[in-house]
């Protein structure tokens, strides 16, 4: 066999071999790309609804009447779907993102938490300091999403 023949043949091979595994690892971290987005998209949705939530809800206790009575009704309905998909979604982003990454948007959702526990619990404090928590809450957490989205998947 003439080495002029085997040379670019083996070339090729490697050539189609490389082209094939960068390709591989191109659409590996698309896919993670879209996966991350999704969830962080997610996260900040689910937030959004407890925010406009409670947001609303202190407003009312305080006598301020900011959005339609069909509208608070939508957003009474959709807050507790929000918050379990928001559940999952962390539990998604747990999985897709170091820790260290995800710190602090970790750290907000368990601030988050704890604004419900305080406002489940029964305690005496006003209702219109503990919805003003509990949007308070949501509103870092969606910053702290947000930045995370900016820094990783733009």
């Amino acid at each position: 066999m003439d080495i002029a023949i085997v040379v670019p043949l083996i070339v090729a091979f490697l050539g189609a071999a490389l082209g094939a595994y960068f390709a591989f690892v191109k659409t590996r971290n698309e896919r993670l790309w879209a996966d991350r987005y999704d969830a962080l998209r997610n996260v900040i949705l689910s937030l959004e609804k407890i925010q406009a939530n409670f947001e609303t809800r202190e407003m009312h206790e305080r006598g301020v009447q900011v959005v339609t009575s069909t509208e608070c009704e939508r957003l009474e309905e959709e807050w507790p779907a929000a918050r379990q998909s928001l559940r999952t979604s962390v539990a998604t982003l747990r999985l897709l993102f170091k820790d260290k990454e995800i710190a602090a948007v970790l750290e907000r959702y368990q601030d988050l938490n704890q604004a419900f526990l305080l406002m489940f619990g029964g305690t005496n404090i006003q209702y219109a300091v503990l919805f003003g928590e509990v949007a308070k809450n949501a509103e870092k957490a969606i910053e702290e999403a947000i930045r995370l989205a900016q820094k990783r998947c733009l």
